[in-house]
């Protein structure tokens, strides 16, 4: 050792630095006195700032539990209002259920908010809190009275559920602020506990060095500090970057999800999901697989990256599906799933996405490579991102469910009349902007009480949808057929003249001629139709007026003796007959 002072300088990365210095004087004499001071005081150092640490635990556990609590109170809030919708649009009771756990859990979840303020500011933060908090409730729990007492429609209660959705708004933006408020708390308080850590291992390690300087061990001390810092720093960081991956994994995945919630159907999601599982899972590729038409096959949905496939799969190809679990094929000895076209090399991890119970699809990702002790962390989360996936996507093909509900006549499987005049509208608008024309044609079976009064109300229904079926199979893709009431039905033709919607109309009443319906083994007797065929611009821009056009065209049919296709008089009186029977 030389009378300069020698300076080790040893990083643990982003969470804390420091240096151990080493005093070595040639005077022994003069070191071993000051040696015994220096080392009762720096052997109490490192309690004093232990005991900082000790304090910052609370404050980091309540800044902590006071998140979690305005977590859970937006998360109920949000299956009250989920609760609420759910049972207004279909009166279902089970969508009550959400609904009457959260009422039963948000008082006490408010008095643990009022009773744990931690300053003024926050107390006043969670009055309104609480005050929006009951008004939303009280404006679900009318909405539902109305709906369940009163029968109020979906459209009757549009202004509640506009109220309600103003003031779920609000309340997220409050509580978001208070979660953020506490999670500042919250590094804040780790922050401290770092620095503290910091300083204790700073005067714990030169408490050391001047003690085993003095009892002339100082070599091997110093080397084991170092070896036991780099490992502590190492263990540091690795987790730093585990908790910064989770927090943007869950930033990201919370992005991903607000955008599916805000698609409407099932097919758009694909476009939400590449961008998103890119940036959530960079280096992989995947695909995301769903249950269609048919519990033997899935289909891709979305896909990403360059080993990514678009290819449907059978459920035996993959053993994540058979063994009803995740499944991963780390190496060459792992059972390998037969829809996997890569090489054994990669690290491959299959995840059913289950909902309620029910297998929804597949998630299957695949990498290049993870380090040992990164494996089970990518796992852990690659799971998570599946089972939030799989709740999103339930929630829209719920909600697109619930929309063709209310768009589809059950019998027929055509559209029916509220979906036809919301569309009237649409299609007229567009006709006028184009200058195109507009065809109506409506049409009515003949006769169709005379079978239902013959061979009962079960062969009439079969009667109209083997007559939905043969009219929907004739019409162009373009077109749109609805059930307009009774045994009526429409047909709106975008961009086709009366000619054209005439010829049209001929081919679905010679089709509907050509049925042949049996119903409990029994032959229904021929049946026919009457059409009438009205035309935009000739009777103007209103939908109405078209749709009566078309209805006194049809009357006019009935009149020459059905099972033919009549024009709509124009506005000057001239009719004209556009085809007849043949024989």
């Amino acid at each position: 050792m030389t009378a300069s002072a020698r300076i080790l300088l040893f990083d643990t990365g982003p969470a804390f630095q420091y240096r151990l210095v080493m005093p070595v004087e040639a005077h022994v004499r003069r070191i071993a006195i000051a040696a015994v001071l220096a080392s009762s005081i720096v052997a109490a150092i490192p309690f004093f700032f232990n005991s900082r640490v000790s304090e910052g635990v609370p404050v980091l556990k309540l800044a902590a539990d006071r998140q979690t609590a305005y977590t859970d109170l937006l998360g109920m809030m949000r299956d009250v209002e989920t609760g609420q919708n759910g049972y207004v649009m279909s009166g279902l009771e089970s969508f009550l259920e959400p609904y009457t756990a959260a009422v039963l859990e948000i008082p006490s979840l408010k008095r643990e908010l009022v009773q744990g303020a931690l300053d003024a500011q926050e107390l006043d933060a969670i009055n309104q809190i609480v005050e929006l908090t009951d008004a939303k409730l009280a404006n679900a729990a009318d909405s539902i009275a109305a709906r369940r007492n009163y029968g109020a429609t979906r459209e009757s209660l549009f202004a509640a559920s506009a109220v309600g959705k103003a003031q779920m708004d609000k309340l997220r933006l409050l509580i978001g602020r208070q979660i953020t408020l506490m999670a500042e708390r919250r590094n804040h308080a780790r922050q401290t506990l770092i620095d503290g850590s910091a300083q204790v291992a700073y005067f714990s390690a030169l408490a050391g060095a001047i003690n085993a300087l003095l009892l002339g061990i100082a070599a091997f001390n110093v080397r084991r500090l170092l070896r036991d810092r780099s490992v502590a720093a190492d263990q540091l960081k690795k987790a730093i970057t585990s908790a910064e991956l989770r927090n943007a994994m869950m930033s990201g995945s919370a992005r991903m999800l607000q955008a599916i919630d805000s698609v409407h159907a099932l097919d758009d999601t694909s476009a939400v999901l590449g961008p998103c599982l890119t940036a959530l899972l960079p280096g992989a590729s995947g695909t995301v697989y769903l249950y269609r038409n048919s519990n033997d096959v899935l289909e891709p949905l979305a896909s990403w990256g360059a080993e990514a496939t678009a290819r449907a799969i059978s459920p035996e190809d993959c053993w994540a599906l058979r063994l009803g679990r995740p499944h991963d094929h780390l190496a060459e000895t792992d059972l390998c799933c037969q829809h996997l076209l890569t090489e054994h090399r990669r690290i491959h991890l299959c995840i059913p996405m289950v909902t309620q119970g029910a297998v929804l699809g597949l998630m299957s990702v695949t990498v290049d490579r993870l380090p040992d002790d990164n494996v089970e962390m990518h796992r852990e989360l690659v799971t998570v991102l599946a089972e939030q996936v799989s709740l999103a996507l339930s929630n829209v093909r719920l909600r697109e469910a619930l929309r063709e509900q209310s768009i589809i006549d059950p019998l027929t499987g055509l559209y029916n009349r509220r979906f036809m005049e919301e569309t009237l509208k649409r299609e007229l608008a567009r006709a006028q902007r184009s200058q195109q024309p507009l065809s109506v044609i409506m049409f009515d079976i003949d006769h169709f009480k005379r079978v239902n009064d013959t061979f009962g109300h079960g062969a009439g229904d079969a009667v109209l949808g083997s007559v939905a079926a043969a009219a929907k199979a004739t019409i162009r893709s373009a077109d749109t057929i609805c059930r307009y009431g009774g045994e009526e039905m429409i047909v709106l033709m975008p961009a086709c003249a009366e000619a054209m919607a005439a010829e049209r109309a001929e081919m679905i009443r010679q089709a509907i001629q050509n049925l042949r319906i049996e119903h409990d083994g029994r032959v229904i007797p021929q049946v026919t139709a009457s059409f009438g065929v009205a035309s935009h611009p000739t009777f103007g821009p209103d939908g109405r007026a078209l749709v009566s056009a078309a209805d006194a065209a049809l009357y006019l049919a009935k009149q020459h003796g059905r099972n033919n296709v009549q024009a709509a008089a124009w506005p000057g009186g001239v009719h004209e007959v556009l085809h007849q029977p043949h024989g």
